[in-house]
């Protein structure tokens, strides 16, 4: 990857993906025996190897958040004490109820 005539951007992405096709010393290595001709093993090879550049140019989307923050569970808790409290103060007062 490193002596590669590749855009820095790509290397990094391309050493940030977890493939089992790159090494430790991030060189990428791939075979190809799928057919009995060495021109037809070579051609399936660079496509593979296009297809990994492809997959290391993709931006992912960034994480969202999925869970409410502490404030806001608290805002929504006090909300709801206040308005059972609300509910409290229309019941009737005394023993005879």
């Amino acid at each position: 990857i490193n002596a590669s005539s590749i855009p820095e951007e790509i290397k990094e992405s391309l050493s940030l993906l977890r493939d089992r096709r790159i090494s430790a010393d991030k060189v990428v290595i791939i075979k190809s025996q799928r057919s009995r001709s060495q021109e037809q093993n070579r051609f399936d090879a660079l496509e593979r190897l296009d297809h990994l550049l492809q997959k290391a140019q993709e931006r992912r989307k960034p994480r969202r958040k999925m869970y409410p923050g502490k404030a806001a569970v608290k805002r929504r808790l006090d909300n709801k004490t206040r308005h059972g409290r609300k509910k409290d103060l229309r019941k009737p007062v005394g023993p005879d109820f």
